[in-house]
This record gives structure tokens, C-alpha cells and sequence, in this order.
């Protein structure tokens, strides 16, 4: 195994953060190549490092989804040669054990390491050429030790991935770089829309086109210029202004009816970030209308699943049109081809009633009963052979309700304001549910009893194997009178609190994602084209003639319950496309 580490040019235009990574990788200068094994140790151009010696090998790199990239777009552009070399990724091997994702972090904790990354960051807009003599022989270090540490990464987590990680690991890479289709013509047009749309609310914004003491113009995120106009109109000014704060929005609506400008900034905000998604997925779009995008491999440390990346999260595109502009729609099928979007159906709550061992709602849901029905037939009396849906809609509202967190432990207060529900009412489905599944029940307790006794033994790491095999951490257990239980899903990472059912959510939506992954690689395993997925849903681009049968295999292959779990009653539901849509 050989760590590979690239160093290439970035500024405020070309960068991974506003071009992806493929696109980037075709428009920057690589500069520096840094190759380490105990054998073979370079750092220098890439056009003169040893290729030859490691054609056919394995290789590896911190951020492969990065390197690899940028080794395939130098090979394109013939200044090094194609070896047919195996990348793997240190990152992802990190994520998979649930260590920092950064090579700083990571070695840090590992290795008791301070790499110093300011190297780094002061190569801005600057290449070698540009650099004194001493900072150049800084730059080779730093180049160097980040190859070195990687490879040590390399021989120490490798081996603790199980092979099917690793395969998810490099399946990720490849479909992000395969990308989707898009229409880049839909695209162009909704930015014009949205640029038109934001030009007209930030009429009624009082600071919008004004400049400060400056000269320079005033942001309209300013803090300032809002709090004042907010003191102007005789209201309070929100204690946030951060676009992804929930808070600003409850704010905007408690006082849109009293200033209206609360409400047109609220409109400008939600249009803006509208539109940061579409040119972004504008500046990632090749000269075949296809979009390369990042998806982060183990984003979330305590189940697995995974994350938005590069700039572009397309784990979180909106499901409804934004005044008419619908991002989703954006995803189409190129000529001669169709998606197909297929989504788990309710696979949270079918696993939690596989590990509850509710056998009687899980032979229904085998039957092919809606899992809201079997909530009503086994829980609320319900009896009438003819589906719910058309016979009591209420009462389906109502069963729908107790999948809001009743399996995870939600208590009555707190389910009461989530379902809306009187509180006499959410304390009698409570309490009707904790009875009818005793197994759920139980395996609160077990999760609760086994992080105590972790706690008891002074154990540093509580580790919960789930049905796959797959092993889930919660490092540095501790236990207070002040706050209960609490631990890092994170080695070195902060303590979040913790409860039974806590914890069995985290074992549940684990085993959800294993589900979904293991499908992800049978269905390319079959010859199914997997272009992304998100959450519990694939989306597949296949050809138009035999979309319908590939829609068949598809539904079939996901439907089919995995050895290690060959009880649990999988449903799927989907369409083909021409547009993605949710």
C-alpha cells in the first residue's frame, strides 16, 4: 500500500467549495505530488514521480474521493500516466471506526500527533514559484508527513473495515463521479427566475441598496442594519441571523404581520438559498449535462448513513417548487433513458418491530398491510376487514401518529405537542403502545443496562453490535445525578445526553442504513445503475426500452430481506421517471 497526497492550487473562484471536486480537479494546477511507503518515499511534480513502480497497486489517500479525482483528471490531461491503480480512502476508514474525519484530528487522537495545517491554508492564490526558499522546504515537509501519517492510517484502520464497508466506501467515490443527469437548460432558467424574484423582495427591505460609512453596500444578512430597522419598527431583533438556524424562521413568523420587511427578508433568505443551490449545481454540470456532486461515506457518526459534501448537499434538495422553481425536477433523464426512484417504506419502524419481536404486526405487514393499519388492528381495536384508509381516516391519523417517536420512548408531553393530540389522548397511546410491544420495551432497557454497566466497569467505549454485524460506539460512557447519561458517538468528540430509547433509535436507524446499503450493492451488482441515494430512497438511471422490466428487478432485489436479517418484512414503493421527484 502507497499513501498518495496531491497539492494543488486553489483561490476564491477555484476551489472545491464552488466548483465541485471533478470540476475543480480539471481546472487546477496539481503542483506537488508526495507518495510514501516504507519502500518508496517522493514528493515533488507529479509529472516526474514514479508512476511506473505502482502500476496495478494499491493505493490510498486521506479524502481518495479528492485524489482520485484529481489523479484521473491529470492522467486525461496526459501529464501522468494511467497505472490501473486501486484507490482507498483513510478518511473513510477513520468515519467507519468512528474517529475524526481529518487527517489533523485523526492522527491527533491516534497517534498524539499536531500536524500543523497553516501550511496549507497559506497557499492561497499562491503556488511554489511564489514562495521564499524556507516555505518551500515547509510546503515538502508538510506534503511529506501528511503522505506518512496517511499511510500509517492505512495499515492500522484497513484492516478493521469489514469488506463490505470498503466496497460502500469506493461505491460512494464512483457515483459521485458518475453524477446525474440534469437539465441544464431548466437550471439557467430558474437562476434567472430566482435573481428576478430576489431583485423584487429586497424592495420593501429597508437597508437593501444602501452603503455604509464605507462606501461598500450593506449586506442584507447584516446584523446591524436588521437590528436597527427592528428597533425602528418596535420590535425585537432575532438572536440569530445564521441561514440554516431554525430560529430566525420562528422569529420571522412571531413578527412578519407587524414589519414588513420580516417577511420579505424571510422571502429573501429562502429565494437565496434556492438559488446558491442552483448555481452550484450549474458550476459542477459538464458539456454532457451531467452533475457531479459529493456524498460523504459515513457522514453521521452513531448510525452510518450519509452526508451531503464538496458544497452541494443533495441528501437535503426541497421536496415541494419554491414560488414555482423546482430544484428536483432539475434531475432528468438523458434521451433513451428513464429513473427510477424507489423508497423503503416505513424500514425504521419494520426494524424496530423486528427487534421488538412483534410477531403479530410483523405477519401482517408480511401480508402486505400498510404499517398504520397494523398499528390499528394490533393496538386500537380496529377490526373491520376493509382497508383503514377508506373505512376510518381518523383512526389512521391517529395509529400514523404513534410512529412519531413511541418506539424510541417518546413520553406523553412531548408527543402531545408533536402529534397534536390532547394530553389525555397522547398518555392513552403511550401507554397503549408500551403494552402492546414489551419487546421495544425490553430493548430500551437493554440498550440503558448495557451503557450502565460500561459505566460500572469504567469501561472508555461501549460498543453495540447490531443484526449486520456492524458495530456501533459511544466512547468516554459517563453517568451524573446533574444530567444523567452521556457519551461521544465521536472519539474525542463532545458528550451528548443519552437514554434507552436514544440509543435504540441510533441501533434502529443503523439497521436501517445497513438495508439500504446492502441493497445499493446488489443493485449494481445486477446491473442497475444506482446514480444516488437519499436516505431510504435509490434513484437508478436506466435504459427507456427496458425501463419497466429494470423497475421489476429492482423492486425485487429491494424487497428482498438480507441474510442477516431474513425476517424483517421489506416493502418498496416508486415510479419510473423522466424528472426526479419525491
Amino acid at each position: 500500500m502507497t499513501a498518495i497526497d496531491f497539492e494543488s492550487y486553489y483561490d476564491e473562484d477555484i476551489s472545491i467549495t464552488t466548483l465541485g471536486t471533478k470540476r475543480y480537479c480539471q481546472e487546477t494546477d496539481a503542483y506537488m505530488v508526495s507518495m510514501y511507503n516504507p519502500e518508496l518515499q517522493y514528493c515533488g511534480h507529479p509529472s516526474d514521480a514514479p508512476w511506473e513502480e505502482l502500476r496495478g497497486q494499491d493505493v490510498c489517500a486521506h479524502n481518495a474521493s479528492f485524489d482520485e479525482t484529481l489523479y484521473l483528471a491529470l492522467v486525461e490531461k496526459g501529464i501522468v500516466p494511467n497505472v490501473d491503480l486501486t484507490w482507498h480512502c483513510t478518511a473513510d476508514a477513520c468515519a467507519s471506526q468512528q474517529l475524526p474525519r481529518s487527517l489533523k484530528d485523526a492522527t491527533a487522537v491516534l497517534y498524539g500527533a499536531k500536524m500543523n495545517k497553516s501550511v496549507r491554508d497559506g497557499m492561497r492564490n499562491r503556488m511554489p514559484k511564489d514562495l521564499t526558499v524556507t516555505e518551500n522546504t515547509e510546503l515538502v515537509e508538510y506534503a511529506e508527513a501528511d503522505a506518512k501519517f496517511c499511510w500509517q492510517l492505512s495499515q492500522d484502520l484497513f484492516r478493521l473495515m469489514k469488506p463490505i464497508e470498503k466496497k460502500l466506501s469506493e461505491h460512494t467515490r464512483m457515483m459521485g463521479r458518475r453524477g446525474v443527469p440534469v437539465d441544464i437548460k431548466r437550471i439557467e432558467e430558474y437562476i434567472q427566475v430566482l435573481k428576478g424574484k430576489l431583485w423584487e423582495c429586497s424592495r420593501d427591505i429597508p437597508w437593501a441598496n444602501t452603503l455604509d460609512v464605507k462606501g461598500k453596500p450593506v449586506p442584507l444578512a447584516s446584523p446591524l442594519a436588521l437590528a436597527k430597522a427592528c428597533r425602528d419598527a418596535g420590535i425585537p431583533a432575532p438572536v440569530t441571523t445564521a441561514k440554516s438556524d431554525a430560529r430566525f424562521d420562528i422569529w420571522a413568523e412571531e413578527y412578519e404581520s407587524q414589519a414588513p420587511f420580516v417577511a420579505s427578508l424571510q422571502r429573501h433568505r429562502r429565494l437565496n438559498r434556492a438559488l446558491t443551490v442552483l448555481t452550484n449545481m450549474q458550476a459542477r454540470t459538464d458539456e454532457n449535462e451531467r452533475m457531479s456532486y459529493g456524498l460523504k461515506y459515513y457522514g453521521a457518526e452513531a448510525t452510518g448513513r450519509w452526508s451531503g459534501d464538496s458544497g452541494l448537499n443533495l441528501q437535503n434538495l426541497p421536496r415541494a417548487a419554491l414560488e414555482g422553481v423546482d430544484i428536483r425536477s432539475c434531475i432528468k433523464a438523458p434521451a433513451g433513458k428513464k429513473l427510477i426512484v424507489l423508497d423503503f417504506s416505513q424500514v425504521e419502524a419494520r426494524v424496530a418491530m423486528m427487534l421488538g419481536e412483534n410477531h403479530v404486526i410483523l405477519k401482517q405487514l408480511s401480508d402486505g398491510v400498510d404499517i398504520y393499519e397494523a398499528y390499528a388492528r394490533s393496538m386500537l381495536g380496529y377490526t373491520d376487514p376493509r382497508p383503514l384508509k377508506a373505512v376510518d381516516p381518523d383512526l389512521r391519523y391517529k395509529a400514523k401518529t404513534m410512529g412519531l417517536g413511541l418506539q424510541f420512548g417518546l413520553g406523553p408531553n412531548r408527543f402531545s405537542v408533536l402529534s397534536k393530540i390532547y394530553p389525555t389522548e397522547a398518555e392513552k397511546l403511550v401507554r397503549i403502545f408500551r403494552e402492546k410491544n414489551p419487546g421495544i420495551v425490553k430493548q430500551w432497557q437493554h440498550h440503558e443496562y448495557g451503557f450502565k454497566q460500561q459505566v460500572r466497569q469504567s469501561s472508555k467505549e461501549l460498543q453495540i453490535e447490531l443484526d449486520s454485524g456492524r458495530i456501533v460506539r459511544y466512547f468516554d460512557p459517563q453517568i451524573t445525578k446533574e444530567e444523567g447519561m452521556k457519551a461521544s458517538t465521536k472519539k474525542n468528540g463532545p458528550r451528548y445526553k443519552w437514554y434507552g430509547g436514544a440509543l435504540f433509535q441510533n441501533s434502529v436507524q443503523g439497521i436501517a442504513r445497513d438495508i439500504l446499503a446492502q441493497a445499493v450493492l446488489n443493485l449494481e451488482a445486477a446491473g442497475l445503475s444506482v446514480i444516488l441515494h437519499v436516505h431510504d430512497e435509490v434513484i437508478l438511471e436506466v435504459d427507456e426500452a427496458t425501463a419497466n422490466e429494470s423497475f421489476a428487478k429492482a423492486v425485487e432485489i429491494m424487497s428482498t430481506a438480507p441474510d442477516w436479517a431474513p425476517q424483517i418484512p421489506l416493502a418498496v414503493e416508486g415510479h419510473v421517471l423522466d424528472r426526479y421527484e419525491k
